[in-house]
Protein backbone atom coordinates (compact mmCIF):
# COMPACT_ATOMS: atom_id res chain seq x y z
CA UNK A 1 0.00 0.00 0.00
CA UNK A 2 2.94 2.75 1.50
CA UNK A 3 4.74 1.24 -1.74
CA UNK A 4 1.50 3.27 -4.21
CA UNK A 5 1.73 6.37 -2.85
CA UNK A 6 3.85 9.16 -4.25
CA UNK A 7 6.98 9.60 -2.46
CA UNK A 8 9.63 12.30 -2.58
CA UNK A 9 13.13 10.59 -3.01
CA UNK A 10 14.83 9.39 0.07
CA UNK A 11 17.57 11.93 0.12
CA UNK A 12 15.16 14.13 0.12
CA UNK A 13 14.17 13.08 3.46
CA UNK A 14 18.02 13.19 4.13
CA UNK A 15 18.80 16.28 3.46
CA UNK A 16 15.93 18.05 5.38
CA UNK A 17 17.05 15.89 8.40
CA UNK A 18 20.50 17.19 8.00
CA UNK A 19 19.08 20.46 7.75
CA UNK A 20 16.92 20.24 11.29
CA UNK A 21 19.86 18.62 13.11
CA UNK A 22 22.30 21.94 11.91
CA UNK A 23 19.48 24.14 13.25
CA UNK A 24 18.56 22.64 16.37
CA UNK A 25 22.48 21.93 16.97
CA UNK A 26 23.05 26.16 16.65
CA UNK A 27 19.78 26.84 18.82
CA UNK A 28 21.21 24.68 21.83
CA UNK A 29 24.81 26.06 21.18
CA UNK A 30 23.88 29.60 20.90
CA UNK A 31 20.34 30.05 22.53
CA UNK A 32 21.33 34.21 22.81
CA UNK A 33 22.01 34.71 19.24
CA UNK A 34 18.81 32.68 18.26
CA UNK A 35 16.90 34.68 20.80
CA UNK A 36 18.28 37.96 19.08
CA UNK A 37 17.44 36.40 14.96
CA UNK A 38 13.80 35.78 16.38
CA UNK A 39 13.23 38.67 17.57
CA UNK A 40 14.76 40.88 14.75
CA UNK A 41 12.50 38.45 12.31
CA UNK A 42 9.22 39.68 14.79
CA UNK A 43 10.54 43.40 14.85
CA UNK A 44 10.66 43.36 11.11
CA UNK A 45 7.30 41.40 9.96
CA UNK A 46 5.36 43.86 12.58
CA UNK A 47 7.28 46.82 11.20
CA UNK A 48 7.16 46.21 7.41
CA UNK A 49 3.08 44.77 8.26
CA UNK A 50 3.10 48.40 10.11
CA UNK A 51 4.18 50.25 6.92
CA UNK A 52 2.06 48.65 4.38
CA UNK A 53 -0.88 48.96 6.59
CA UNK A 54 -0.20 52.48 7.17
CA UNK A 55 0.09 52.99 3.25
CA UNK A 56 -2.76 51.14 2.74
CA UNK A 57 -5.21 53.20 4.84
CA UNK A 58 -3.65 56.56 3.25
CA UNK A 59 -4.93 55.10 0.03
CA UNK A 60 -8.05 54.13 1.29
CA UNK A 61 -8.53 57.80 2.62
CA UNK A 62 -8.07 59.22 -1.38
CA UNK A 63 -10.78 56.38 -2.04
CA UNK A 64 -12.92 58.03 0.41
CA UNK A 65 -13.21 54.32 1.36
CA UNK A 66 -12.93 53.66 5.83
CA UNK A 67 -9.39 54.03 6.95
CA UNK A 68 -9.32 54.20 10.84
CA UNK A 69 -8.87 50.72 12.04
CA UNK A 70 -6.16 50.18 8.71
CA UNK A 71 -4.27 53.77 10.00
CA UNK A 72 -4.88 51.84 13.97
CA UNK A 73 -3.08 48.61 13.16
CA UNK A 74 -0.06 50.31 10.65
CA UNK A 75 0.77 53.05 13.51
CA UNK A 76 0.39 49.91 16.26
CA UNK A 77 2.94 48.05 13.53
CA UNK A 78 5.00 50.91 13.32
CA UNK A 79 5.67 51.46 16.81
CA UNK A 80 6.23 48.19 18.30
CA UNK A 81 8.37 47.60 15.35
CA UNK A 82 10.58 50.68 16.72
CA UNK A 83 10.36 49.35 20.44
CA UNK A 84 11.25 45.85 19.44
CA UNK A 85 14.55 47.06 17.54
CA UNK A 86 15.34 49.80 20.72
CA UNK A 87 14.36 47.81 23.19
CA UNK A 88 14.60 44.55 22.42
CA UNK A 89 14.48 42.80 25.89
CA UNK A 90 11.67 44.66 26.68
CA UNK A 91 9.71 42.69 23.97
CA UNK A 92 10.87 39.71 25.16
CA UNK A 93 9.58 40.30 28.35
CA UNK A 94 6.17 41.25 27.31
CA UNK A 95 5.99 38.20 25.19
CA UNK A 96 6.92 36.26 28.19
CA UNK A 97 4.57 37.16 30.38
CA UNK A 98 1.48 37.43 27.95
CA UNK A 99 2.14 33.71 27.66
CA UNK A 100 2.57 33.46 31.20
CA UNK A 101 -1.07 35.35 31.74
CA UNK A 102 -2.11 32.67 29.04
CA UNK A 103 -1.31 29.66 31.27
CA UNK A 104 -2.66 31.04 34.50
CA UNK A 105 -5.79 31.92 32.58
CA UNK A 106 -6.12 28.55 30.53
CA UNK A 107 -5.45 26.15 33.78
CA UNK A 108 -7.58 27.93 35.87
CA UNK A 109 -10.52 27.24 33.28
CA UNK A 110 -8.86 23.58 32.98
CA UNK A 111 -8.86 23.10 36.81
CA UNK A 112 -12.45 24.51 37.12
CA UNK A 113 -13.54 22.67 34.12
CA UNK A 114 -12.28 19.22 36.06
CA UNK A 115 -13.89 19.73 39.00
CA UNK A 116 -17.33 20.63 37.25
CA UNK A 117 -16.82 17.08 35.17
CA UNK A 118 -19.09 14.01 36.49
CA UNK A 119 -17.06 12.30 38.83
CA UNK A 120 -16.98 9.06 37.31
CA UNK A 121 -15.42 10.96 34.31
CA UNK A 122 -12.08 9.27 33.53
CA UNK A 123 -10.31 12.49 32.17
CA UNK A 124 -11.44 14.49 35.36
CA UNK A 125 -8.12 13.85 36.55
CA UNK A 126 -6.34 14.68 33.81
CA UNK A 127 -7.56 17.89 33.36
CA UNK A 128 -6.73 19.17 36.82
CA UNK A 129 -3.64 17.63 36.01
CA UNK A 130 -3.14 19.81 33.57
CA UNK A 131 -4.38 22.82 34.86
CA UNK A 132 -2.45 22.59 37.69
CA UNK A 133 0.74 22.47 35.59
CA UNK A 134 -0.21 25.74 33.17
CA UNK A 135 -0.65 27.77 36.11
CA UNK A 136 2.12 26.31 37.54
CA UNK A 137 4.34 27.16 34.65
CA UNK A 138 2.48 30.41 34.03
CA UNK A 139 3.63 31.75 37.68
CA UNK A 140 6.96 30.48 37.00
CA UNK A 141 7.48 32.68 33.81
CA UNK A 142 6.02 35.93 35.69
CA UNK A 143 8.67 35.33 38.65
CA UNK A 144 11.32 34.78 36.32
CA UNK A 145 10.81 35.78 32.48
CA UNK A 146 13.97 34.62 31.55
CA UNK A 147 13.32 31.01 32.15
CA UNK A 148 10.07 31.47 29.67
CA UNK A 149 12.71 32.47 26.84
CA UNK A 150 15.12 29.86 27.49
CA UNK A 151 12.71 27.26 27.88
CA UNK A 152 10.99 28.06 24.52
CA UNK A 153 14.14 28.08 22.97
CA UNK A 154 15.28 24.63 24.37
CA UNK A 155 12.05 23.45 23.22
CA UNK A 156 12.78 24.53 19.27
CA UNK A 157 15.99 23.55 19.60
CA UNK A 158 14.90 19.45 21.14
CA UNK A 159 12.23 19.64 18.24
CA UNK A 160 14.33 20.15 15.72
CA UNK A 161 16.34 17.02 16.53
CA UNK A 162 14.02 14.64 17.48
CA UNK A 163 12.12 16.50 13.67
CA UNK A 164 16.04 15.18 12.19
CA UNK A 165 16.35 11.88 13.63
CA UNK A 166 12.00 11.10 11.95
CA UNK A 167 13.37 12.41 8.80
CA UNK A 168 16.42 10.21 9.24
CA UNK A 169 14.24 7.20 9.52
CA UNK A 170 11.77 8.26 7.27
CA UNK A 171 14.59 8.89 4.58
CA UNK A 172 16.06 5.30 5.14
CA UNK A 173 12.57 3.57 5.35
CA UNK A 174 11.54 5.53 1.48
CA UNK A 175 15.26 3.71 0.19
CA UNK A 176 13.87 0.70 1.55
CA UNK A 177 10.87 0.74 -0.49
CA UNK A 178 12.39 2.32 -3.49
CA UNK A 179 14.61 -0.79 -3.64
CA UNK A 180 11.91 -2.97 -3.06
CA UNK A 181 10.15 -1.64 -6.59
CA UNK A 182 12.88 -1.65 -8.18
Amino acid sequence: MVEEIALPSWWSFILRGIVALIFGIIVLAWPGATTLVLLILFGSLVLVSGLFATGGSIAAISRKEKWGAEMFLGILGILIGIVTFARPGLTLVTLIVIIAIWAILSGAIELFASIELPSKTDGRIWLGIAGILSIGIGILFLALPEVGVWTIILIIGIYSLVFSVVLFVLGFRVKGLEKKAA
